[in-house]
């Protein structure tokens, strides 16, 4: 290889790392496009990309003892008898908060429910049934719906769920089961 076309091929790589350093730079923090949502510390993130849409927490984070050491034991599946002494309803509240923006109309709903974890765990998932009934003690729905939540052990906390419209029907819940990971004493 000759003086020449060493020189062009030193320009040509250097082009190329400029290049990937400007598309790294430029292009790819835009990657994502983040939308608030009505939970504190969380958003949703959309690939611009792809069009993926995933719910990410924002907000400050605070490293367990388990993630410091690097090893997160699996979450337990708490007992139902358990629950009724342990966890304990607060208050629901159902607003009709329109899923999608841009003036689209809805076919969904938020149902919020607000607990108190009296356990010894942290909780990290829960499973609810909801049902919907009209005025005349029909049963439209009931649907079983699976949430993450991170709710400390003796703390209150809220999540919210998706619901189909309920337009008048009343609504109940049940709590089905937690999946939590211990708090070490």
């Amino acid at each position: 290889m000759n003086r020449k076309q060493s020189i062009v091929l030193w320009v040509g790589l250097t082009v190329i790392l400029l290049m990937a350093v400007i598309f790294a730079v430029t292009v790819w923090p835009t990657k994502y496009r983040y939308l608030p949502t009505k939970r504190p510390y969380f958003a949703l993130r959309i690939n611009r990309f792809t069009g993926e849409v995933k719910e990410v927490k924002i907000g400050p984070k605070v490293r367990s003892f388990d993630e410091i050491i690097g090893e997160k034991p699996a979450p337990l599946k708490l007992p139902l008898k358990l629950l009724p002494e342990e966890v304990k309803k607060i208050d629901t509240t159902y607003s009709v908060t329109p899923v999608e923006p841009l003036g689209v109309e809805s076919i969904s709903e938020y149902f919020k429910v607000s607990l108190y974890n009296g356990s010894y765990y942290d909780l990290e998932e829960a499973t609810i049934t909801i049902t919907a009934k009209e005025k005349n003690g029909d049963i439209r729905w009931s649907r079983q719906f699976r949430r993450g939540i991170d709710i400390v052990s003796n703390r209150s906390g809220h999540f919210s769920i998706e619901i189909p419209k309920v337009d008048g029907a009343e609504l109940f819940w049940t709590i089905d089961e937690f999946r939590g990971t211990p708090i070490i004493k």
